[in-house]
Formats: C-alpha cells, structure tokens, sequence
C-alpha cells in the first residue's frame, strides 16, 4: 500500500483460478496462482497526527555523600516537570525497575531527592506536567553501572593481581572487590577492608596452594554508598589466548599456529593440542566426551613460552584441527580458544578460501589477501 496527500491506496491481487497442483504425496505445490488480476482502492485518511516530542530526552544525575540525588536536564524555559520515581528490586544483580510515582512538580532543570532511605537504588524520569511518561525521559539510576573489563593475574599460590576498567560516574568513589574460593555453594566474600580508589587490586591472600579455582568480581560504589551489581567474572583459570589462527604450507606437511596474549597477564606459557579427524558430539555421553577429548595430542611436550608454535603433519591428505589455552604459573590450564584448522572451511580463522597458506599471498573469491 503507498500514502500520500490525504489518500490511502491499497492494492491487492484477485484471483482467476488455482495454483498448479501438489506433487504425488499430496504436498501442496508452494508456488503462488499465476493471476494477472488487480484490485486498487483508494480511502481517505485524517492528516497525519504529530507526536509530541519527549521533553527532555535526558537527565544527568549524580549522588552526594548525604545520600541525595541531584537530578538536571534540558528545560524548555516556562515549562514544569513532573518527577517520577520508582524503587528497584534488588533480589540479584539485574536490577528490575518497579512501579514509577509522581513524587514532585518543578520549574526549571533541576531537582535534588533528599528523601529516599539511605543505600536505596531508585530510578528516575522526567516528563513535562502536561505529558504522560510515556514522552518522558530516559530513566536515570542512583545506583553504578555494573564495572567491565575485570581480569586476574595469578603471580603466585598467594598472589592474584586484579585489574578492571574504570566507570565513568563522576560520584564514584571506589570499587569494592569479591573472592570465590571453589564453585557450588563456596562462600564470597569481601576481601578489601575500605573501597579501592583505583582500578587494580592485589589478592595477597589467595590460598591456591590446594589446587581449586578461585573467581573474583568487584561493584563500584557511589558517594552515597550504593553498591553497582555485579562485574562479569574473573576467574584464576587463565583466559583463552586471543587471535588463535592457524595457516600451513603449500604442501600442507606442516603447521604454524599462532595466538595473542596480554603482555600485563603473568602465564607459564601455553599448550596447543591438535587432531586429524573432527566429530559432533552432540548427543554424547559425558564419558564419550571426555574421551574425545583425550584423543587430543599436544604438539610439545612443555608450555610453550612464545605466541607461535609449528607443527608437522604426518598426513598432507587429511584435515588438522587445533585449538590452545593459557597455563599459569601453577600449571592450570585455562580456558579453550575455538577450534582453528588450516584446510576445513569449516574452521577457518580468516577469509575463505581454498585452505591459508603461511607467507604467501594467495588469491580466493573476494580479492588478495596477505597472510602473516
């Protein structure tokens, strides 16, 4: 259908017999009727309505070390605002807003809420007085975004450097940081004494010296003491290795594996497996699974302490499959990079082609491309 100038035209398709019949099982024929009939209507329609814009889009709010919560915006001058607040339930880390209420009618483009309990996430709009909220603006929190970035560093059985990005909250006064020592139903609990001021942390209390994993998270907290939910996790299995890829030779009896990693993570080095043969296990049993898995042979005997490892390959026939992980300084393996092979399309860590080829340049449907 098309509008414009006050009409709405709607045309359709008649019909001037059946679609050709379905195949032998009875299957309808999926193709459409061949009509070459065409219905047009044209209807009159009211000028097209204006929404009212949302007044303002936007509000700012900062936190105060006496608990209130400065909120500011856009004002249209001789406007007044509605302010409308709602509680946030707090059962887990995805904070899940509530009911909103009027709470206040203001002029200008400012409001400071001095009334809610001390440690309370709210959340805030505003809408012009004369507007539902459903024009109004964006919601604004009193409590911290959720801090990003978190990463562990083990140094030793006794030592676990923590580090993470920065919020950016102007009334964030610190980071408060969160130790699970095993997983299931193992305590957490808050290792530093007063909120850090910066954006690392040493752990010089680990206890890793049993063998079992520890994570970490850390939650900002605001001038007025609000804590933000939970980072993502941190775990002192190392992270996998980045940028895993793998190229071979042009005769293909030979391998070379590279990966990345963070020059600011202690490691002991890295282990690369590799097999000839790649299988769904989809459906396995656990003990398939695991068995599976060990048929996965490392390609040296000891963590390898570079970024790049060759390989040979005793078949040039057959497909190599590849995948790494980070080892740390007490010969935990971490977690797995995707699997990478040089000759399955399948698993190919660049632009397809053929199969990559380590050094060359090699030609494929979409152009050159250089390969390390």
């Amino acid at each position: 259908m098309t509008w414009g100038d006050g009409r709405l035209v709607l045309v359709g398709g008649g019909r001037d017999g059946d679609p050709p019949p379905g195949n032998a099982c009875g299957t309808p024929n999926p193709r459409p009727s061949q009509s070459r009939e065409l219905w047009i209507g044209e209807v009159s329609v009211p000028a097209a309505l204006e929404a009212p814009a949302f007044d303002p889009d936007r509000i700012d709010l900062t936190t105060s070390a006496d608990h209130a919560a400065r909120l500011t915006w856009s004002a249209t001058p001789g406007t007044s605002y509605g302010i409308w607040r709602a509680p946030i339930h707090r059962n887990s880390d995805q904070p899940l807003v509530q009911d909103y209420s009027r709470v206040a009618i203001v002029s200008g483009n400012t409001w400071t809420d001095t009334e809610t309990p001390v440690d309370t996430p709210w959340a805030y709009r505003v809408v012009r007085s004369d507007l539902s909220l459903d024009y109004g603006s964006l919601p604004a929190f009193n409590q911290p975004r959720r801090p990003s970035g978190m990463v562990a560093s083990v140094e030793s059985p006794n030592r676990v450097v923590l580090r993470w990005a920065a919020n950016g909250e102007p009334d964030v006064t610190g980071y408060n940081v969160y130790r699970k020592h095993g997983g299931g139903s193992a305590a957490t609990s808050r290792i530093n004494a007063e909120p850090v001021t910066g954006t690392s942390f040493v752990d010089a209390d680990a206890g890793l010296g049993d063998g079992v994993l520890s994570s970490y998270y850390v939650r900002a907290v605001n001038q007025a003491n609000i804590e933000s939910g939970a980072s993502p996790l941190a775990y002192t299995a190392p992270e996998a290795p980045l940028q895993f890829s793998v190229c071979v030779n042009p005769a293909r009896d030979r391998a070379t594996v590279r990966w990345e990693w963070p020059e600011d993570r202690a490691v002991a080095g890295f282990e690369v497996r590799y097999i000839d043969q790649h299988k769904n296990t989809n459906g396995w049993s656990p003990g398939d699974i695991a068995a599976w898995w060990a048929e996965w042979q490392p390609v040296a005997a000891a963590p390898i302490a570079g970024r790049e490892v060759s390989v040979d390959l005793p078949d040039p026939g057959r497909d190599y499959y590849f995948y790494g992980r980070a080892v740390n300084v007490l010969g935990q393996a971490g977690f797995f990079t995707d699997i990478a092979s040089a000759t399955d399309y399948r698993f190919l860590s660049a632009a397809p082609g053929v199969y990559e080829i380590c050094d060359t340049i090699f030609e494929n449907g979409f152009g050159l491309y250089p390969r390390r």
